[in-house]
């Protein structure tokens, strides 16, 4: 324990590799069941913490290995990005706890710009914001609307910097840029011209 944080229980999910990048919560409002999504460096582990004394992998969904894999969720899906390559990976969650389904490999290519690799990814009222797309120069913002979950919308990307993460907060989008550069303040109070 430290100060009001109690450390409850710790797994090694046994696919995927030991390794786990990044980590999101989700919450099934039907069930009230709770699940932990780990981006491992194989694919993606989705754990059932309702009851943290007993931890149980309820599914693995394999993905490109790479040592980054970040995830969001919107509904009842979750995001992941990878830099591996094969773009958003799209995860159904509604037949959790039984399974999860993978949907698809999202990719949205525009010329010879691709959301193929992502370094991290935001998902806000809504919208879904790639950051650091590998193959979309020079890596800013991609922003897709999800309102139809399975198949994101390209609504418009922010080319100024490379931007390593983001945090959208109403109309704004904090964008956090690596190599000294610092961050961007970009207003997306119109969506389509951030």
């Amino acid at each position: 324990q430290s100060g009001a944080v109690r450390f409850l229980a710790h797994m090694i999910p046994p696919q995927g590799g030991a390794y786990t990048a990044g980590c999101w919560g989700w919450t099934d409002a039907g069930s009230g069941r709770e699940y932990a999504l780990l981006g491992n460096r194989c694919g993606t582990s989705i754990v059932e913490i309702t009851d943290p004394e007993n931890l149980v992998e309820r599914d693995f969904v394999p993905g490109v290995c790479s040592s980054w894999r970040e995830i969001q969720t919107y509904s009842h899906y979750a995001y992941v990005v990878s830099e591996g390559g094969r773009g958003t990976q799209i995860i159904d969650l509604s037949p959790l706890p039984d399974s999860a389904r993978l949907v698809k490999n999202f990719v949205y290519k525009l010329g010879i710009d691709s959301t193929d690799r992502v370094h991290t990814l935001h998902i806000r009222d809504g919208y879904m914001y790639l950051n650091g797309c590998a193959h979309w120069a020079p890596g800013g913002i991609v922003i897709f609307d999800l309102q139809d979950p399975e198949n994101p919308l390209i609504v418009s990307a922010y080319a100024g910097n490379y931007v390593h993460d983001c945090f959208v907060r109403n109309t704004t989008i904090y964008g956090a840029e690596i190599y000294g550069v610092g961050i961007d303040i970009i207003d997306v109070t119109n969506k389509f011209r951030p």
